[in-house]
């Protein structure tokens, strides 16, 4: 799983953090699937998980930015999605922030 704080919001696809050469043939070999956690706001949904896609992600995982019930909120498609071939999910902000506060702890 990657956060980048510098890339957050996912915006832009040439932010996101550098990846070791031997990352692909490391997935294959080991069947690992890179989650890539990212915060919502800044520019659609499809963007940021075709940027994710783009740069080797396997999973977009997109933070709430507000303390609400996501049950009804809706990852629409802005009508440039055809093409994208990885999941994503939308989850809250408290479990945005565990997920994150996880990753903190375990790179320490």
């Amino acid at each position: 799983m990657v956060y980048s704080e510098k890339n957050a919001f996912g915006c832009n696809r040439n932010e996101f953090p550098d990846r070791e050469q031997s990352l692909e043939t490391k997935k294959v070999e080991h069947n690992l699937y890179e989650f890539t956690l990212l915060e919502r706001g800044d520019c659609h949904f499809v963007t940021k998980v075709r940027n994710v896609a783009l740069n080797g992600g396997d999973v977009a995982i997109i933070i709430d930015n507000k303390n609400e019930d996501i049950t009804g909120v809706v990852m629409s498609d802005d009508g440039t999605g055809a093409g994208i071939r990885i999941p994503s999910v939308l989850i809250g902000n408290g479990d945005g922030m565990v997920l994150k506060e996880y990753l903190k702890t375990a790179s320490a």
